[in-house]
C-alpha cells in the first residue's frame, strides 16, 4: 500500500465508475515505479502490510472503497492491453482471503 501522513492516509485511486479503489502491490519494485511514474515519490512512501492488516481496514476506515486495485499502473501508461489492472470488488477480495484461512 500507499501512505502519507505516518499512516493516516492510504492513496486511493478513482475505479472509472465513480467509487474508488485501493492500489496494492505484489513487490515493492512495482509500487516504487508506479510512484515514480506518476511523480509522487517524495509525497507517499510504501507501506508493507499484511492480509491480517488489509482485512480490518477495508472492514473499517475504507470500508468505503469498493475496488482493490492489484498492481495498478498509473492512468495514461499503457491503459489498454496486456498491462491492464485487475481490480476485484472489495467483498471478493476479502472474500478470497476468508476461503484460504477458513474464515466463511
Amino acid at each position: 500500500m500507499l501512505a502519507r501522513d505516518g499512516d493516516a492516509d492510504l492513496m486511493t485511486l478513482s475505479d472509472g465508475d465513480g467509487g474508488e479503489a485501493l492500489p496494492i502491490f505484489g513487490f515493492e519494485q512495482e509500487a516504487r515505479l508506479f510512484l515514480r511514474l506518476l511523480g509522487r515519490e517524495g509525497e507517499w512512501r510504501l507501506r508493507e502490510t499484511t492480509v491480517g492488516e488489509l482485512a480490518p481496514l477495508l472492514r473499517g476506515p475504507y470500508a468505503g472503497i469498493r475496488k482493490v486495485a492489484l498492481d495498478p499502473v498509473p492512468e495514461g501508461v499503457n491503459s489498454s492491453g496486456p498491462l491492464d489492472v485487475a481490480w476485484p470488488s472489495r467483498e471478493n477480495f476479502l472474500g478470497a482471503f476468508r476461503s484460504q484461512s477458513g474464515d466463511e
